[in-house]
């Protein structure tokens, strides 16, 4: 743990030992791309109650969601939406936990009819 970030460690085994690392605030988003569906997007691995900034690419033109919400005790968040016929095209998300970054996850929303 650094600071109250939960982070989550990452063994590595090579020939001449075994490595440890930490990542921060892991972000996934679930759903088939397709306007009117549903989609969620699950933070995990942050840091208890802790701030999160949403940061975006929406068709090549950036923006933030500066106090999008807050992390339960655990460090995890989800939300849930659907597709609207505005949020066709290509997007990539990016979380802030308390200055440290997500990884990054790139989709795209299509009319699937």
């Amino acid at each position: 743990m650094v600071g109250d970030l939960a982070l989550c460690k990452i063994y590595v085994g090579a020939g001449n030992g075994v490595f440890e690392t930490d990542i921060g605030p892991v972000l996934t988003v679930h759903s088939d791309g397709c306007i009117g569906s549903a989609w969620r997007l699950v933070v995990s691995h942050a840091g208890g109650n802790s701030p999160i900034r949403l940061l975006g690419i929406s068709n090549g033109v950036s923006w933030e969601i500066p106090d999008w919400s807050l992390t339960n005790g655990a460090g995890a968040f989800t939300a849930f939406g659907t597709f609207s016929p505005s949020s066709e095209g290509t997007h990539q998300l990016r979380l802030d936990v308390r200055g440290t970054l997500s990884n990054t996850v790139s989709f795209t929303v299509t009319n699937c009819r």
